[in-house]
């Protein structure tokens, strides 16, 4: 018959959840990096089109189609979204 040893069972939880801190950790980081390459795919797709020198800084925004601006929308959102994975990354628990 094995006893139960309340010692053992209490040091396995506590490395289980270290480990699972460890994880959390490691997956937001690479998250955040996931998240930076796509908004600035979406950044750069937006701009590269809107930033058409000219005499005046304003008229390009004009004569571009809304597609663009959403792109730029749609990359900031994923930019603080990666800036909160990096937060979460760093948080001491």
């Amino acid at each position: 018959m094995k006893t139960f040893n309340l010692n053992q069972r209490k040091w396995k939880i506590e490395m289980i959840s270290k480990n699972n801190i460890f994880k959390t950790k490691i997956l937001s980081f690479i998250l955040s990096l996931v998240c930076v390459s796509f908004g600035m795919l979406f950044v750069n797709f937006g701009v590269r089109t809107i930033g058409v020198p000219s005499g005046y800084w304003w008229v390009p925004f004009f004569n571009v189609e809304p597609i663009y601006y959403i792109s730029i929308g749609i990359g900031v959102v994923f930019i603080v979204t990666a800036i909160f994975f990096v937060k979460e990354c760093f948080r001491i628990t």
